[in-house]
């Protein structure tokens, strides 16, 4: 969160590659145009309630923050979810909403009047780029591993930090830092991808976050389970699986938590049959129709 200090010495450094000043009677092209620049170069924030001189106007639109989702929504292709928040009394009786995004996974355009432009920030300045620059925008896009990508307002409470006390004990071996020493922990995630200076990764939000589709609203299995080979409006189950992807491990090796391939294969499980077999002619035993090994590998691989 942005503290009242914080915010006060954002406004005296002025607009910048990475700051906007805007009143909150801006239209939703103008906003969306701003954000759209920012995501196309490195990230940046709107901050809407102050002028162009630094003085700070506040701000009174009704439902602003609905009004920002909806514009990101609406007028950006492809969409942005952004950081949104607002500082209150940064002077008496005065707010000022943070509309903050990171570098885009895509190149990002302001779509308006039926038409897709692209901008990027140069400077103070958003405009649009020139033929060169966007053939090497798309170009640095694809290079970029999606999985690294910061995920906009995630931080280091974020995540579950028993599963990543786990991973790195138990999977990797090695000494992890005291619950306390945040920066020691922040520099271990960096080192091992997991968080970038930026912030939490993509991965990192996936693997170890507690609750990862606050963040990444898609992220998740939507299984359904039919009666016959083919799909029917009426299934024998559906569910929603979501959470972590990794397990929580207890004492003696025993999974304490499911994560998200875990509970992918109960549910393949229980909507699969079982053969009983007798061995030696006396002992019953129960064979599953796909073995836990071939289920795992077909989930990982989705």
């Amino acid at each position: 969160m942005t503290t009242h200090t914080d915010l006060l010495e954002i406004i005296r450094n002025g607009e910048n590659s990475g700051v906007e000043f805007k009143r909150d009677e801006l239209e939703n092209h103008t906003l969306a145009k701003e954000l759209v620049a920012f995501s196309n170069l490195d990230g940046g924030m709107v901050l809407l309630g102050i002028e162009d001189d630094s003085s700070i106007s506040g701000i009174s639109r009704p439902h602003l923050e609905e009004w920002v989702m909806t514009t990101c929504r609406d007028k950006i292709r492809p969409g942005i979810v952004p950081f949104y928040e607002i500082v209150r009394n940064v002077e008496p009786g005065k707010d000022v909403a943070i509309v903050r995004v990171t570098r885009g996974f895509d190149v990002h355009s302001l779509w308006h009047n039926n038409r897709g432009t692209y901008f990027i920030r140069v400077g103070t300045q958003s405009r649009e780029p020139s033929t060169e620059e966007l053939g090497r925008l798309f170009q640095q896009r694809g290079f970029i591993r999606a999985e690294l990508r910061p995920v906009s307002g995630a931080t280091l409470a974020d995540f579950d930090r028993l599963r990543l006390r786990d991973y790195f004990s138990r999977v990797r071996q090695q000494d992890v830092p005291a619950d306390g020493d945040e920066a020691s922990w922040q520099t271990l995630l960096i080192n091992t991808e997991i968080m970038t200076e930026e912030g939490v990764t993509v991965g990192g939000m996936l693997l170890f976050g507690k609750k990862p589709n606050r963040f990444l609203p898609h992220a998740g299995i939507d299984a359904a389970a039919f009666q016959g080979t083919t799909k029917e409006y009426a299934a024998r189950e559906r569910s929603a699986l979501r959470g972590p992807m990794t397990p929580l491990i207890g004492s003696e090796d025993r999974i304490v938590e499911n994560g998200l391939v875990e509970q992918a294969i109960d549910f393949v499980r229980r909507n699969t049959p079982v053969t009983a077999i007798l061995e030696n002619g006396t002992r019953r035993t129960e064979k599953p129709t796909y073995p836990v090994e071939v289920l795992r590998e077909a989930i990982v691989r989705m």
